[in-house]
């Protein structure tokens, strides 16, 4: 299957506090986009993207962080119709990430609309919060319970003069404190998430 970007809806969550234009424009050949401004509307951190995820019109989603031009059309190309989740994740990052389930949604990830509810059904389920940690961390729970769906690849991005600024994320001081926390959480979900053909 050649997926077109028209068939595919992009969705991007942003602080509002910088100038995004250049990364917006980059992805108006999408046949939908969906911009999660947490300045704006409730401020989901970055689950903001999944919501945002849920009023897009197409059934394939597209995600990437406000602050980084991406390559795109040369992650549609890698697209072959299977059940699955293809990560842009930069060689840099492989051996901190090998190995977890986990990968990195903000560089570029395409997948379906409807791999996502059953992760966060699965979270629930287990009794632990929507807290901060939680909204901060869900893409951790996203691929780390369709860990078995994820193919790494790399296409070419630019990030922006913003991406190392005080209020990115990463940069933040509770940020390794509560991806262990997020990790601890995970270990205790039990099993895994099976596809309708392998239950």
């Amino acid at each position: 299957m050649i997926l077109s970007p028209k068939d595919v809806t992009a969705v991007v969550v942003t602080t509002g506090k910088h100038d995004t234009r250049e990364v917006i424009e980059s992805l108006r050949p999408f046949g939908d986009l969906v911009i999660w401004d947490n300045s704006q509307f409730n401020d989901l951190k970055v689950y903001g993207r999944y919501h945002g995820a849920s009023l897009g019109l197409s059934p394939f989603i597209y995600t990437q962080d406000d602050d980084t031009v991406i390559d795109w059309p040369a992650l549609l190309d890698e697209w072959d119709d299977q059940w699955r989740i293809l990560c842009n994740m930069p060689h840099r990052w492989h051996n901190a990430y090998k190995g977890t389930g986990i990968c990195l949604v903000g560089f570029g990830t395409l997948f379906r609309r409807e791999m996502i509810a059953e992760p966060f059904r699965r979270y629930d389920a287990a009794g632990f919060p929507r807290d901060g940690v939680f909204m901060r961390e869900c893409d951790r729970v996203f691929t780390h319970e369709n860990r078995q769906f994820i193919d790494w690849t790399e296409v070419p991005m630019r990030q922006m003069s913003y991406s190392s600024a005080p209020d990115r994320m990463y940069v933040q001081q509770t940020t390794p404190g509560e991806y262990t926390e997020i990790r601890r959480r995970l270990k205790l979900i039990p099993g895994r998430l099976m596809r309708a053909a392998e239950a």
